[in-house]
């Protein structure tokens, strides 16, 4: 039983369309995170469902997430003219990407400025990945999906 202890709740809805497949892989999913134990990873304390919803009462780990990390090094701009990819003396990197607004069928041109990592922050991450999904690998026998 857990008190006094913050935990984060994935909630994933089982709507209409949810296949029997769909839940029959979060059911082994959750079944799998519960079997694992690793400091690099965040623990699954319960998984518990009602009609509506299946609930993944996991390990609170505080601070941001990586997704965070790495979205805050992305800013966007809009821009009229096209501009020409630079790079300046502060290590950000300035690119353009052109998509087309699917509502408008017009191209838009967007203006990305990438402030990058520090490196020993990034070879940190990238040994702490490596080394979770070695257990999960070769210790576990569990492919990563995402």
């Amino acid at each position: 039983m857990l008190s006094n202890q913050y935990v984060a709740i994935k909630v994933v809805s089982k709507h209409e369309h949810m296949s029997i497949e769909s839940r029959t892989r979060l059911v082994r999913e959750a079944s799998i995170m519960k079997s694992l134990d690793h400091p690099l990873m965040a623990d699954l304390f319960y998984f518990m469902e009602d009609e509506s919803n299946s609930y993944l009462v996991m390990e609170y780990l505080e601070n941001s997430s990586l997704l965070d990390l790495i979205n805050n090094t992305v800013e966007e701009y809009e821009f009229e003219e096209e501009e020409e990819e630079s790079v300046d003396d502060k290590n950000e990197r300035n690119t353009t990407c052109t998509y087309s607004n699917q509502k408008s069928n017009k191209n838009a041109r967007h203006f990305f400025k990438i402030k990058a990592l520090d490196e020993n922050i990034v070879r940190k991450i990238f040994v702490q990945l490596i080394v979770a999904l070695e257990f999960l690998h070769n210790v576990q026998h569990v492919a990563h999906r995402d």
